[in-house]
C-alpha cells in the first residue's frame, strides 16, 4: 500500500511539473515576432517561446498570443486543476487565413469543443498571420459570454493562463503539443 501511495505521488508531482513549463522544446527555433500592441500587458515566456498581449476593452477581452511554430496555438483562462474547467481558445494559420475554435476542459488532461458539448463558439474579429516560422493569433471574447463552458472574467482580478502549441506544419486542433506548453498568471 505504501509503494502505491508513494508512486502515485511522484507520478502526480511529474505530471504537475510537467505542466507547468518543464524541460521545453522551442517551435521552429526563430524569435517571435515583436508586435508589441499599445496599452495591451504582456507575459513573455521567452525559453518556450510563447507571448501573451491581453487588454479588457468594455465588456471584452481583446487578445493576442504567438508562438514559435508554424502550427496551431492555443491559450486556456482560469483552469482549476490542470486543464479542467479551462476555456480554451485554439488558433492556427492556414494559407494566410486564419482559423479559430472555442474549446473547454471537460478533463484533467482533456478539452472538447463547445459546440460538441451545448456550447457556441464565443469569440470574434480573429486575425492571424505566420511569420518567420511563428504563429501570431490576435481575437476578442466577452468577459462573460454567459455560455456554460465559457469561464466568466473581470477586469482586475488575476488568472492562471496555461497555453500550448503544436508541432511546425500541424494546421487542426488535435494533434498533440508534446512538451510545447506553459503557464503563468494575468491580472486583467
Amino acid at each position: 500500500m505504501r509503494k502505491l501511495l508513494v508512486t502515485i505521488g511522484l507520478l502526480t508531482l511529474f505530471v504537475s511539473a510537467a505542466f507547468a513549463g518543464g524541460d521545453g522544446e522551442k517551435g521552429s527555433g526563430g524569435a517571435l515576432p515583436d508586435i508589441t500592441l499599445e496599452g495591451y500587458s504582456r507575459e513573455t515566456d521567452e525559453r518556450m517561446g510563447f507571448d501573451l498581449q491581453w487588454k479588457v476593452d468594455g465588456q471584452t477581452l481583446r487578445v493576442q498570443m504567438a508562438a514559435l511554430t508554424t502550427g496551431w496555438i492555443a491559450v486556456g483562462f482560469d483552469p482549476t486543476n490542470m486543464m479542467a474547467n479551462a476555456n480554451f481558445l485554439i488558433g492556427y494559420v492556414s494559407n494566410g487565413t486564419p482559423f479559430m475554435s472555442d474549446h473547454f476542459g471537460d478533463g484533467t488532461f482533456k478539452h472538447t469543443q463547445d459546440t460538441k458539448l451545448g456550447g457556441k463558439d464565443n469569440f470574434s474579429d480573429v486575425e492571424g498571420e505566420e511569420i518567420n516560422g511563428a504563429t501570431l493569433i490576435r481575437f476578442s471574447i466577452p468577459l462573460d459570454s454567459g455560455d456554460a463552458y465559457d469561464k466568466p472574467l473581470e477586469q482586475g482580478k488575476t488568472y492562471r493562463v496555461i497555453y500550448a502549441y503544436g508541432p511546425d506544419g500541424k494546421d487542426d486542433f488535435a494533434t498533440y503539443h508534446s512538451k510545447n506548453r506553459g503557464g503563468f498568471e494575468i491580472t486583467l
